[in-house]
């Protein structure tokens, strides 16, 4: 039994490294206790420890009470664009895989709602003094103006929310007081956070590896996903940055294996991702997966702060991790154009080529076996160490296609 089990293992992670294999997988529908006797074939493979592993189960546990909590908070029926109610502050993954909701007003009858949501009287609660609202509503209102501020030579760098400290951080390349009182002008915060902050590079290469390149310009990336478009036609996406027109060929190994036929990556857009229609004559869909996944990321649940995420690289073949930091940064490349909505991680020891790498999670750990969810692909990052990836979901609704999953 246990070879038959470490077999089925190999089979399934292998998967995470591009070696394309179709099989059945099944899994519980509930995390249980690991069998850490059995965890040990995994270890090599997925770089992943015993204790990582643990970690992750307890992790995604914590993912579901955070779903709970936005079920409990994310009624908006008559609150016009509120999304949440106003005394959600947000939430976060601890350092101890504990979820840490913030309130702004934490009574005991508010508390009580939550533990009986969650099921959890272990939950860290905190005070806080701007609801979640208030945070993604002024990053909205800044995005709305971006273009009007890019015509007045400022370069909003990065703009996030901080939810730990239940703040809107706003970085600005070259930034000074006049820059502050003209952003300002347009919306004025005391929870606004200004800082001095380069824009980050996006990753392209001339190094392919084993990812594609586009033949055309020879900008590579790696591949995200394969994904139907339309519901009949088959590809896959790659980095939106990677792709300057349609109908450019992108090529594996020296082989064209597809053209460019949608592109999401302009100005004001939520995602740095293009589909490339597979070639008639070129390889077959399960020949260019990089990466595959048993589902994907559909809704704002499935990003939480503080959470462990892993992203694959195909010129640097390798996996890297990280946590998730935030989930509305706006980010500029090449000061023109803006990139709202991405997710930023720690995880970005990543290199040029390694654009459009899929980033995913572990959703659960069962008697050793793990599945995995799609969270969305690689876009790029900072020196500091932080990656900046688009949402699955804003993948899917900008090129209206699904991620083929197993």
């Amino acid at each position: 039994m246990k070879n038959k089990l470490k077999a089925f293992l190999g089979v399934a992670l292998s998967l995470f490294f591009g070696i394309h294999l179709i099989f059945n997988y099944t899994t519980a529908s509930k995390a249980e206790s690991i069998d850490y006797a059995e965890c040990v074939s995994i270890e090599d493979t997925l770089n992943l420890s015993v204790e990582e592993l643990a970690k992750a189960e307890k992790e995604a546990v914590a993912i579901e009470e955070y779903k709970s909590i936005l079920s409990l908070f994310a009624d908006s029926s008559e609150k016009g664009d509120k999304i949440y109610d106003d005394n959600y502050g947000g939430a976060y993954l601890s350092d101890d895989q504990v979820l840490t909701v913030l309130l702004v007003d934490n009574s005991e009858e508010n508390v009580k709602k939550i533990i009986e949501a969650t099921g959890n009287s272990n939950i860290h609660i905190r005070k806080c003094t701007y609801s979640f609202n208030d945070l993604i509503g002024t990053i909205e209102k800044i995005n709305a103006s971006l273009e009007h501020l890019n015509k007045n030579g400022i370069i909003i760098s990065e703009m996030y929310e901080d939810v730990q400290n239940n703040c809107v951080r706003i970085g600005v390349k070259d930034l000074n007081q006049k820059k502050e009182k003209i952003i300002r002008e347009i919306v004025d915060c005391s929870f606004m956070k200004f800082s001095s902050c380069e824009q980050p590079v996006a990753h392209v290469s001339v190094k392919g590896g084993d990812g594609v390149v586009n033949t055309d310009n020879n900008l590579f990336s790696t591949v995200s996903f394969c994904a139907i478009k339309n519901g009949n036609i088959e590809g896959y996406v790659v980095a939106g940055h990677a792709v300057t027109s349609m109908l450019q060929y992108f090529s594996l190994s020296g082989y064209i294996i597809g053209y460019s036929s949608a592109n999401a990556y302009h100005n004001n857009t939520k995602a740095d991702a293009a589909f490339v229609t597979k070639a008639i004559n070129g390889s077959t869909t399960d020949s260019i997966v990089a990466y595959r996944c048993h589902s994907t990321g559909n809704s704002i649940s499935d990003y939480l702060v503080g959470s462990t995420i892993y992203a694959y690289g195909a010129s640097s073949g390798s996996q890297v991790s990280g946590h998730i930091l935030n989930n509305y940064c706006t980010v500029n490349y090449s000061g023109t154009v803006n990139i709202t909505n991405l997710t930023s991680g720690s995880y970005n020891t990543l290199m040029g080529g390694d654009s459009g790498g899929p980033v995913y999670q572990i959703t659960s750990v069962y008697n050793g076996y793990v599945t995995c969810k799609l969270l969305g692909n690689h876009s790029g990052g900072n020196n500091d160490g932080t990656g900046y990836f688009s949402k699955y979901y804003n993948i899917a609704n900008e090129l209206n296609i699904s991620a083929i999953t197993y």
